[in-house]
């Protein structure tokens, strides 16, 4: 694992984005940074870095405010974030950026278990379809 932490670094270096051990898994887009939670196992930290680094690449794409359209107008009118509308939109591109941070992984030649992998993402996935749900219970 520490391998493949070494080459999300430098293709998070080539992005022009630092990498930051932390509390809680994150894309920043206005720091430049992707964080990951220290306190989870290796592996569980490399899944992370690469759902994150998949917010990174589905942000940055050409077509992100077509393809996400409410998230990109809810940008500009921060009342559009209580939709379910909106919840529904940032569901859809939690389930991509996993897809992305997979394919990161397959492009960069990091060895993942495809299974735990799946697995995790399930479980993270899980905890943001029940906020889409019942937001007042979760915080995203």
């Amino acid at each position: 694992m520490k391998k493949a932490k070494q080459k999300l670094k430098k293709w998070l270096k080539n992005h022009n984005l630092v990498l930051i051990p932390g509390q809680i898994d994150q894309y920043c887009p206005h720091t430049k940074s992707v964080s990951f939670n220290k306190r989870h196992k290796p592996e569980k930290q490399v899944y992370s870095i690469l759902h994150e680094c998949g917010h990174h690449i589905i942000q940055e794409s050409e077509d992100y405010e077509e393809k996400y359209k409410i998230q990109a107008n809810a940008l500009c009118d921060g009342r559009k974030q209580k939709s379910l509308c909106w919840r529904v939109d940032l569901l859809r591109e939690e389930f991509d950026c996993w897809d992305k941070g997979k394919e990161l992984a397959k492009r960069l030649r990091i060895k993942i278990d495809e299974k735990n992998y799946d697995k995790y993402a399930a479980a993270c996935l899980k905890t943001y379809c029940q906020w889409v749900l019942e937001p007042k219970d979760y915080e995203v």
